[in-house]
């Protein structure tokens, strides 16, 4: 449209445009993962109102500078953000989770298990846990598991990195 008018296309959103926080922005800088657009937009727009936005986080969480303006830790508003690897993490009447990449799965299984048997079992523990699996960043094993093809589906599948550790590294840790 803008080659037929003859002018510039830009394209930016109510945040850019006052100079506000930009969520999307922000969790792709902090290795964040945005739960939902609808809250993310309800975030912005809070923002963009003048309002107050609510920020709550795990403890061993922690953020890097100073709260942007308008974002307040600890508050409780009707708009909020959680960051959490919680999925049941929802403190706010509207909260945008945002799912930190942080959360290492440790996982064994006997010769030749299906990535079917080792799928059903990690999501499993982790809906046990409300570890949200967008949370999750990388799967570990011993290293005689690392031709494992169930293990190694898994992650591909789910673009985790795979890590494989000695028993000797592994027996060396608490």
């Amino acid at each position: 449209m803008a080659e037929a008018i003859g002018a510039t296309p830009c394209v930016t959103t109510a945040t850019d445009v006052n100079g506000l926080f930009a969520v999307d922005e922000w969790a792709a800088r902090n290795d964040m993962v945005i739960g939902s657009m609808k809250a993310a937009k309800a975030v912005a727009t809070a923002l963009v109102n003048g309002e107050s936005v609510g920020v709550v986080k795990d403890r061993n969480i922690s953020i890097r500078g100073e709260m942007p303006k308008q974002m307040d830790l600890g508050t409780e508003p009707a708009v909020g953000m959680s960051i959490s690897v919680y999925d049941n993490a929802i403190p706010f009447e509207t909260t945008l989770q945002l799912f930190p990449k942080l959360v290492h799965l440790g996982v064994g299984c006997r010769r030749n298990t299906p990535l079917e048997n080792i799928e059903a079992l990690v999501l499993m523990a982790l809906e046990n846990l409300h570890i949200d699996m967008r949370s999750v960043v990388s799967l570990a094993s011993v290293d005689l598991k690392s031709d494992e093809q169930g293990l190694l589906a898994f992650a591909r599948k789910y673009k985790l990195q795979a890590r494989f550790y000695t028993a000797d590294e592994l027996n060396s840790l608490e």
